[in-house]
């Protein structure tokens, strides 16, 4: 889904080829990702696997250290997603991100012309993933939900067990119980 007279590449070995022959890394490698024939368990290995090869292979290669390969999906991010076999690649893109961030950008279209036309675009925002679904663009962002207004507390008659509370985070949390919720 590359912009016309764009040039494509079978694989990543192409590529740096073409980029030892002098063409200047490119800032985006488009990495179209459909859904493997058959059924699911061995279409999720299949694309996981294809995923994690170009993953690993893209981040030991110096020569794209400043590109940015984008997995582009069709309908793994959709709002009424329900084939789910892309979707663990999303997982893994998105950890391999976590390590090493601006290598990567999950991308997750409707196939209609319009969201391949806005590609380029969205691209050039620096967002990390993104889904176009009709003409709507979805970027993933945090925000502070609604709790309620007052927590229920713990049963001072009952049990709390913290478990793996062994650390830093777990006396944290058992302190708090102690200290604000009377917890013996």
């Amino acid at each position: 889904p590359g912009a016309p007279g764009t040039p494509a590449y079978t694989d990543l070995a192409a590529l740096a080829a073409a980029v030892d022959d002098g063409l200047p890394a490119p800032r985006w490698v488009l990495c179209p990702l459909a859904r493997p024939e058959g059924e699911v368990p061995r279409a999720v290995r299949a694309v996981t696997h294809r995923a994690l090869d170009l993953v690993q292979r893209w981040l030991a290669d110096d020569r794209f250290a400043d590109s940015r390969l984008v997995f582009v999906t069709e309908g793994a991010a959709a709002p009424d997603a329900t084939d789910l076999v892309l979707a663990p690649v999303w997982g893994l893109v998105r950890a391999a991100e976590a390590e090493n961030p601006g290598r990567f950008v999950l991308a997750d279209l409707d196939g209609a012309s319009g969201s391949h036309d806005r590609l380029t675009a969205v691209l050039a925002t620096g967002e990390p993933e993104f889904a176009l679904h009709d003409g709507t663009l979805r970027v993933p962002r945090l925000v502070r939900g609604a709790g309620p207004d007052t927590a229920a507390a713990p049963d001072p008659e009952g049990t709390v067990l913290v478990t793996g509370g062994t650390g830093g985070l777990g006396a944290l949390i058992a302190r708090r119980l102690v200290t604000e919720h009377g917890v013996r």
